[in-house]
């Protein structure tokens, strides 16, 4: 879990996956409790499957096993949660206390479990 600051979302999440994370949660600290920020994590920008070139009806288009496609996305799973939502993670946590130069960046694993799912995040412990 992460707390997002001037990175951005594909580096962090990159970076995460480099170090052997399974997947991210990102949160950021504003002023909505319940809100989340959504940005992409996909290397460029536009539509990934033309990139360099508008997609049209019938237009040609590269499959989503081409390599330039593969490259452009992270290699692990990421979803924005709310900052409610994080500190209910942190809160649940056990074990020693983090170090104070620690708060606020990644947190390594403690006992709890984070399912992330295509539609759903479901946090038991």
């Amino acid at each position: 879990m992460v707390r997002m600051g001037e990175e951005s979302r594909e580096g962090v999440v990159g970076r995460a996956a480099e170090e052997g994370a399974v997947a991210v949660l990102m949160y950021t600290k504003g002023e909505s409790m319940s809100g989340v920020e959504r940005e992409t994590v996909m290397k460029g920008l536009g539509d990934p499957l033309t990139p360099g070139w508008g997609g049209v009806e019938g237009g040609e288009a590269l499959d989503l096993e081409d390599s330039q496609i593969l490259n452009r996305f992270p290699k692990i799973p990421s979803m924005p949660i709310s900052l409610e939502v994080a500190y209910s993670i942190l809160r649940s946590l056990e074990g020693p206390q983090m170090p104070h130069h620690w708060r606020g960046d990644a947190l390594g694993p403690q006992p709890g479990r984070v399912e992330l799912g295509p539609t759903l995040l479901n946090f038991t412990y």
